[in-house]
């Protein structure tokens, strides 16, 4: 994970099982350009270092692909928002963080757009499983 990231408490989330795909999530949203976000994922070198894999072949991460070319395009556009946001004071020998809510959060946009597309998912094996009786 990215250490400067302005929402730390809220990444801490992906160090479980999810992490990796998140990470490669955040491959994309965080390059200075598409195609070096796309590099990062076809020519990655961080995951099992030192050989350079492609991790959109070896851990399907194509979802996460669409999801962060997703936010790239509608942060650009000016789609999304992080309102309300709200600073969090963590005590008097350390920092405070702004903490944001809503669909500019790149972890609240990854979580919603996972959530939305297991709901497309189940929805479509129940269309096909009435056909298929």
């Amino acid at each position: 994970m990215n250490p400067k990231s302005k929402n730390p408490t809220t990444h801490i989330l992906y160090f479980l099982f999810q992490g990796l795909y998140y990470s490669y999530f955040k491959t994309v949203i965080e390059a200075e350009g598409t195609l070096t976000g796309l590099k990062g994922l076809y020519a990655n070198n961080l995951t099992e270092f030192p050989d350079t894999i492609n991790v959109l072949h070896r851990f399907n991460v194509y979802p996460e692909l669409f999801i962060g070319l997703t936010y790239r395009f509608a942060e650009s556009r000016k789609l999304i928002s992080k309102h309300p946001c709200w600073t969090i004071n963590r005590g008097e020998d350390r920092s405070s963080v702004q903490s944001c809510d809503g669909w500019g959060d790149p972890a609240y946009f990854y979580l919603g757009a996972v959530w939305i597309f297991s709901g497309l998912t189940t929805f479509t094996v129940f269309v096909i499983s009435t056909y298929i009786r």
